[in-house]
């Protein structure tokens, strides 16, 4: 998990080899630090090709922190050449989804957002952070993304800043400190459709999927609502 990866042909293997999944499998797909930025429409085009038969869905990680340079590739215009690359390639057409970084300013994500709503089919909220605020000092100086229960609340915030800023239109995978039931209703009512779990695999083992999903029903119904969908985005109408 993470980078680097041994790259999309071992990937294919070990999907091929796993056989039909009783899920939807999405694939992530990020640029590796030894490509050159100008060739990063081609090897997203190459590598969604190879693995477009053995995935139902598709991320396009331009966000990862841990990459260096990976972060410029979500600049308008690098991002555009990537998604119109991709596009020629998606055949069958396979949903893609933008996977977003929690660090982005105000004033670039709506000009983002558009761009995503144009030429993909949804977003995965967030990414994990360089900030360490949420941090205390003395735990301030470590390198590299930070993600799990640190991330929540700016993952929460951000879900919320797009379900305002698309009028609830694109759908968002909401992801950043999950732990809990109660989280995953946190991010369903800011606006996320489904959730992603990471950090919380890692402190709750392949158990905390069972065990969110154990509590989600009874706090769903607790909550007023028949179906996840209905939860999706109400924090906003209330706000109304």
């Amino acid at each position: 998990m993470g980078f680097p990866g041994a790259g999309a042909q071992a990937a294919a293997r070990r999907l091929q080899a796993a056989g039909r999944c009783a899920v939807p499998v999405g694939v992530n797909i990020g640029l590796n630090a030894d490509c050159p930025k100008a060739k990063a429409p081609e090897e997203y085009a190459l590598t969604l090709r190879l693995l477009h038969p053995l995935g139902d869905y598709f991320v396009v990680n331009v966000s990862c922190p841990n990459q260096s340079g990976l972060r410029d590739l979500q600049e308008r215009l690098q991002l555009e050449r990537i998604l119109a690359a991709m596009a020629e390639v998606n055949s069958p057409k396979k949903p893609l989804l933008v996977k977003l970084s929690p660090d982005l300013s105000d004033a670039h994500l709506p000009d983002l957002l558009g761009l995503i709503m144009r030429h993909g089919d949804g977003v995965v909220a967030v990414n994990t952070t360089t900030s360490r605020a949420a941090l205390s000092p003395e735990l301030g100086d470590i390198q590299g993304g930070l993600s799990g229960r640190p991330l929540r609340s700016t993952s929460t915030a951000m879900i919320a800043r797009i379900h305002r800023l698309t009028d609830g239109r694109l759908p968002i995978i909401g992801a950043g400190g999950i732990e809990t039931a109660g989280d995953v209703l946190e991010k369903l009512r800011a606006g996320a459709s489904l959730v992603q779990i990471y950090t919380g695999l890692v402190y709750g083992g392949p158990g905390a999927v069972p065990r969110i999903l154990k509590g989600l029903k009874p706090l769903l119904a607790a909550s007023g609502f028949k179906s996840v969908a209905a939860a999706v985005g109400t924090k906003d109408k209330e706000a109304e």
